[in-house]
Parts: C-alpha cells; sequence; structure tokens
C-alpha cells in the first residue's frame, strides 16, 4: 500500500521525498524496543526533515 501511496503523492507533487519505514526500525520487537524507538521518534523526525508522516497497520 506504501508503495502506491509513494508513487500518486510523488506523481502529483515533485518536491517530495519519502523515508522509508526500514529507517525507524520494528517498533514492536518488543516492548523495551518499542520504548526506545518511541523516546528517540521526536529527533529521529527531526534529523530526517520529517514533515508528515503516514502511519498504518499492515494486516
Amino acid at each position: 500500500m506504501f508503495d502506491a501511496i509513494e508513487a500518486e503523492i510523488t506523481s502529483r507533487y515533485s518536491d517530495v521525498t519519502f523515508v522509508s519505514h526500514e529507517e525507524f526500525g520494528n517498533f514492536h520487537a518488543s516492548m523495551a524496543a518499542e520504548k526506545r524507538i518511541l523516546e528517540q521518534l521526536p529527533e529521529m523526525l527531526h534529523t530526517r526533515k520529517v514533515d508528515l508522516v503516514i502511519a498504518a497497520v499492515g494486516a
């Protein structure tokens, strides 16, 4: 689904850059990993100059 979203948005807006979810790690690997990643998330988003997050559950 993210591939389709990325393709559609980049076709409409040439100046958009996507940051892969893989750069942020697996939030649900363990409770400790989830806590660590969520604590670091604001800085991770700021460092990568992220203005918008598209979040979903892959079921």
